[in-house]
């Protein structure tokens, strides 16, 4: 950790009120000049990096551009960034503590701290990374990101990024995990803020919001603009009191965020329409009732006896707004607002110009291949959802970043066949191998999700590789371009 010289703890701590030191470079007038707890982002951030010394600012200060902070994600957003406790001392610890404190609201700040205190060990094990620099442009091209366990906030409001929240925002919690409506989970009120909706929805209007079938991942949040295919139930069809109701559930969502950043937020879906414009999307794969009953699973007499599961997986969209919610096993949650239709939330170099979009069934074999060409080898699997998609317009490098926001390596398995586990199995004989039960298979995939028997099966070996996937990914389409999707 960078050595600081110290004031006098006590006497520093009585005259800024701090929780735990001061920071000395800062200069003493400007600390005695008012308490760190009553400071705006725009202060606390700017005495932050003046705080920083130059080892501290090649460690967490990146430019504005860099593709890193385009990416979304339950964990760390970025593997490699340092961790608040390892490279701040004490005093500029505060001073990220105070950055959390502005980017919440205080009203629901404990539900953070929930999650927080649960998930990431508190804020000190969080990824930290300063995107710019809150000297020039007035701040404009500035951002502070937090990542951890199920949290991504970001600090920065309407920068020239063009987005609410600085940019796509992710939460989560781990309580109530595999059970009907979560009980104890800090956001499970969000999720019955939506079934109190739906369950006030004329029936023809809930069976369009209901649609079958795996829902997208959630870090899909990539804006499609004016152009987009949006699936559910459009919210302009509804009535008056159906549409506030909407609005409701909206800033219930929003509610966790600082004031200033709901505002901001709000402001970007009227631009793009409003409510009225947003599309409503209930998976009715995942509704359950309290005893584990599946609703897609029974027929319509017993559907009809139970009325309504709990909906756990839903999401809103429009053409510069998402906010999905994944409530099952536990909460994975994200959200995405821009005020331009998401013209300007490509963020690094342009690698290709998808001219259509291209979601999870397209994205699939082709990760896939790139996985497996990336070691020479000739299958690929990608287990699960596809955490991103393309929009018509330019693919910079966070979009392809973030079609593995685990910044995982590529792991390559041995294992018979046999031995596959189904979903394995289906991958294998999609790419045209015929299962030979005796044969040993080779498969490149992301190597964290190797250990997972209902995904694989039971594997003679895997073999770590020192390649990243998101460098695999990156490689194929340089290479290839979406000529082969």
């Amino acid at each position: 950790m960078p050595e600081a010289s110290f004031l006098d703890r006590r006497a520093f701590l009585q005259a800024a009120g701090l929780a735990a030191g001061g920071l000395a470079t800062l200069g003493v007038d400007r600390l005695l000049s008012g308490r760190v707890s009553d400071w705006s982002f725009a202060q606390t951030s700017r005495a932050l990096v003046e705080s920083l010394s130059p080892l501290q600012r090649q460690n967490v200060m990146l430019p504005w551009g860099h593709a890193s902070r385009g990416i979304v994600s339950h964990v760390a957003c970025m593997s490699e960034a340092p961790r608040v406790a390892d490279l701040l001392t004490v005093e500029q610890q505060v001073l990220v503590h105070r950055l959390y404190e502005t980017m919440t609201s205080p009203e629901q700040r404990q539900r953070f701290g929930r999650l927080v205190g649960l998930e990431a060990g508190g804020l000190d094990p969080c990824a930290i990374v300063l995107y710019g620099d809150p000297f020039e442009r007035d701040g404009r091209d500035f951002q502070v990101s937090l990542s951890g366990g199920h949290l991504l906030i970001r600090g920065g409001g309407m920068t020239e990024a063009g987005s609410a929240f600085g940019g796509p925002l992710g939460y989560g919690h781990q309580l109530g995990d595999g059970v009907p409506q979560l009980p104890g989970n800090a956001f499970a009120y969000h999720g019955d803020a939506l079934n109190g909706l739906v369950s006030a929805l004329p029936d023809e209007a809930r069976a369009r919001a209901l649609v079958a079938g795996a829902p997208l991942f959630e870090t899909t949040v990539q804006l499609q603009g004016p152009g987009g295919v949006f699936a559910g139930l459009p919210v302009r069809t509804l009535g008056e009191g159906d549409r506030e109701a909407v609005a409701s559930l909206v800033d219930t969502v929003f509610s966790c965020y600082a004031e200033t950043d709901r505002e901001a937020a709000w402001g970007c879906l009227g631009r793009n329409g409003g409510v009225e414009a947003l599309h409503l999307t209930v998976w009715s794969d995942v509704g359950l009732y309290d005893d584990g009953a599946e609703w897609r699973t029974l027929a319509a007499p017993e559907r009809k006896r139970r009325g309504d599961p709990y909906w756990h997986v839903w999401r809103l969209e429009g053409p510069g707004a998402v906010l999905h919610f994944r409530g099952w096993p536990h909460v994975h949650a994200s959200i995405h607002l821009a005020d331009d239709g998401g013209a300007r939330q490509h963020v690094g170099e342009t690698i290709v110009e998808a001219t259509r979009l291209y979601e999870a069934p397209v994205l699939r074999p082709m990760l896939q291949t790139a996985l497996a060409e990336s070691v020479g080898e000739t299958l690929g699997y990608i287990a699960g959802g596809v955490p991103a998609r393309f929009v018509p317009g330019p693919v910079t490098l966070s979009t392809i970043w973030n079609l593995d926001p685990f910044d995982d390596e590529v792991g390559v398995m041995t294992i018979r066949g046999d031995a596959m586990a189904a979903p394995l199995r289906a991958a294998v004989e999609s790419q045209g191998e015929a299962i030979d039960e005796s044969r040993l298979y080779r498969v490149a995939m992301p190597g964290s999700f190797a250990g997972d028997a209902e995904l694989f099966g039971e594997p003679e070996g895997v073999e770590a590789t020192a390649l990243r996937t998101r460098t695999a990914y990156e490689l194929w389409i340089r290479r290839h371009g979406l000529s082969r999707v």
